[in-house]
């Protein structure tokens, strides 16, 4: 049995997943907030039966700490912390399961 570690070759982590970990600047995260927030509006649009609604709770506890994240840094060329980085991971993770519950193509 071969397991393959090459992430492009797994539809389990998305490119903007590793985007987001890897990330060097907070001028990173606060492009990939921006897709992600697009992201959760077009899911929140598909969902009639709410299969995502604690997601999506979740997800705007997130999001606020996003902000208050991107409102203190003063130098957007600065490296984001594991801790910043894993607040916009998790909000990946989120957005990258409810796409795949609600069955959205990206």
């Amino acid at each position: 049995m071969t397991i393959s570690l090459d992430y492009k070759e797994s539809k389990a982590i998305s490119e903007l997943l590793i985007k987001v970990t890897h990330a060097k600047t907070f001028e990173i995260l606060e492009e990939t907030l921006e897709k992600i927030e697009e992201d959760f509006i077009l899911i929140h649009s598909h969902d009639t039966n709410g299969y995502t609604a604690s997601y999506l709770e979740r997800f705007l506890v997130l999001l606020k700490q996003a902000h208050q994240i991107l409102l203190r840094i003063d130098d957007k060329k600065q490296k984001p912390s594991i801790e910043e980085r894993a607040v916009f991971g998790e909000m990946v993770a989120l957005r990258d399961f409810c796409l795949q519950r609600l069955n959205i193509q990206k």
